[in-house]
């Protein structure tokens, strides 16, 4: 019996990169508005968090930065986005 071949194709999938007022990286100009980057969901009990669904080892609760302003989400280190040239 033959097996099934299975074919590997690299692709490229695009995504935008954020920074905050302050020009720190950011996973989201506007989290509530979607505006954000798509690797990250919202935890279910609290819709202001998220997790990095990319993070190695499993996805991991993404940190939030305080500002005076108001807060953003801050990338990991682990962060494909962010990972080269911050």
């Amino acid at each position: 019996m033959e097996k099934p071949r299975v074919e590997t194709v690299w692709i490229t999938v695009g995504a935008k990169r954020y920074r905050d007022l302050h020009g720190q990286p950011s996973c989201a100009l506007d989290y509530l508005a979607g505006e954000a980057c798509p690797f990250c969901r919202p935890l279910a009990h609290s819709p202001n968090e998220a997790l990095c669904v990319v993070a190695p080892g499993g996805p991991r609760q993404v940190e939030q930065r305080a500002q005076a302003d108001g807060g953003t989400l801050a990338p990991g280190p682990w962060c494909p986005l962010w990972r080269e040239g911050k």
